[in-house]
C-alpha cells in the first residue's frame, strides 16, 4: 500500500514522495509561556538564542530544566549576568534532589542567581530591554534584562504537516503510537520528539533503530526501555543519571527497601585536580539480592561516566558484582567503581 507525501516549498512548488512507509520525525519546538510574548529580540526561545553572535549583558532565563540551566552555564563565562527563574522548588526538578542541590550550589559560586518557587507574572518591554516581574516569597520582584529566554520545555512539531488529518495525534499534538512507533494507520510511524516519550536525542536514535528493524523484518526486535535511558545535562558541573531517583525508589519500595550511597569526587585523584564538588550516588534495593536501580553523577565528564551505570541498571547488577570490577587508576571513572564498592559495604576511600 503506497503512501504519498506532498511537500510544498517556500516558492509554492510541490513535490510528491511515494513509499510504503512514512516515518514522522519532525522533532520539537519551544513551548510558549502564557502571557509572555516572544518577539525574537528581547524575548527569545532557545531556538532563537542559538543564533546569537554576542552574549547578552543581562539575561533572565525562565525555566531551570536542562535547557535553561545549559544556557545559564554557557552565558555566564561570557560575562552575562544570569538569573534563572523556576516555578518549582528546585533546579533540574526531574533529577535526584541531591543533584539539584549540588548544581544550585555550584551555580551560586559561579555568580548565577537561581530563584526557585518563583513565578513570572509579567514581562514588559521598556526602551529595548525587559522588566520581568517575579512573584517570590509572597512579594513581587522586578528583574531587568537585555534578553529573556523562555526555556520551559519543548513540544511536538506536528502542526501543519497533515498528521492531524490521519487521526493519529492526541490533544497535545503528540503522535499516538505503540512501543515500536507504529500508529493506527498502517505504514505510518512516529519517532523522536513527536512521541510522548523522553525528549532526548539518544532516545530518538534508539526509537529510529527499532523502527528501521521492524520495517526491515528483523526478528525479535525489543522496544526501548525508557526506564534505562540515561538522562544528561551539559551544564557545569555536568549532570547524568539513569534509573530511579531516591524519592522515586522510596515511593516504589519503601524507605526500608532502598539504600542510597554517595561517593564524593573529592576522594578521586582526577576529581581533586578538577576541583570538583561532585559525586556518584548509587541507589540499590536492600537485601542480599538487591540490584542497583539508580545512579546519579554530578561532576566533570558525568555524561561519559554514566555509561557504566547504564549497563548496571539495565542488567540488574548487584553492588557486589559491580564492586568486583577492576577500574583503571588514576581515572575519573574509577569513582564509579568506588561508589559501587561503598554500596556493597566495602568502601575503599572516604565517601
Amino acid at each position: 500500500d503506497t503512501k504519498v507525501v506532498e511537500v510544498t516549498a517556500g516558492d509554492g512548488s510541490t513535490t510528491r514522495l511515494e513509499g510504503r512507509n512514512v516515518v514522522i520525525a519532525t522533532g520539537s519546538k519551544p513551548r510558549s509561556l502564557p502571557g509572555v510574548e516572544v518577539d525574537g529580540e528581547v524575548v527569545q526561545t532557545s531556538d532563537q538564542a542559538l543564533w546569537f553572535t554576542t552574549a547578552p549583558g543581562r539575561a533572565v532565563i525562565i525555566g531551570a530544566g536542562a535547557i535553561g540551566m545549559e544556557f545559564a552555564s554557557m552565558w555566564r563565562p561570557m560575562g552575562t549576568e544570569v538569573t534563572v527563574v523556576e516555578a518549582l522548588d528546585r533546579v533540574l526538578p526531574l533529577e535526584d534532589p541531591d543533584c539539584s542541590r549540588a548544581v544550585a550550589k555550584a551555580y551560586s559560586k559561579r555568580g548565577i542567581d537561581c530563584l526557585t518557587d518563583a513565578r513570572v507574572k509579567d514581562v514588559a518591554r521598556v526602551d529595548g530591554e525587559a522588566i520581568v516581574t517575579v512573584e517570590l516569597a509572597g512579594a513581587e520582584v522586578e528583574l531587568g534584562a537585555d534578553v529573556v529566554l523562555v526555556a520551559i520545555g519543548r513540544g511536538p512539531n506536528t502542526a501543519d504537516i497533515g498528521a492531524d488529518d490521519l487521526g493519529i495525534l492526541d490533544e497535545r499534538g503528540f503522535v499516538q503510537a505503540d512501543e515500536f512507533g507504529r500508529t493506527s494507520v498502517d505504514g505510518v510511524w512516529g519517532v523522536g520528539d513527536v512521541l510522548p516519550t523522553l525528549a532526548l536525542a539518544h532516545a530518538g536514535f534508539a526509537e529510529g533503530f527499532r523502527i528501521a528493524d521492524v520495517i526491515a523484518g528483523v526478528d525479535r526486535v525489543q522496544p526501548v526501555d525508557y526506564a534505562q535511558v540515561p538522562r544528561v545535562t551539559y551544564c557545569h558541573p555536568e549532570v547524568a543519571s539513569v534509573g530511579l531517583t531516591e524519592p522515586e525508589a522510596v515511593e516504589r519500595y519503601g524507605e526500608d527497601g532502598v539504600a542510597a550511597t554517595t561517593y564524593s569526587l573529592k576522594a578521586n585523584a582526577k576529581g581533586i585536580i578538577a576541583g570538583s564538588d561532585g559525586f556518584v550516588k548509587v541507589i540499590a534495593r536492600t537485601g542480599e539480592d538487591g540490584p542497583v536501580i539508580g545512579v546519579h553523577v554530578v561532576g566533570p565528564h558525568a555524561t561519559d561516566l554514566i555509561a557504566e551505570a547504564t549497563l548496571a541498571t539495565e542488567w540488574g547488577a548487584l553492588p557486589e558484582e559491580l564492586a568486583a570490577i577492576t577500574h583503571a587508576h588514576p581515572t575519573l571513572y574509577e569513582a564509579m567503581g568506588e561508589a559501587f564498592m561503598a554500596a556493597a559495604g566495602v568502601p575503599f576511600h572516604g565517601h
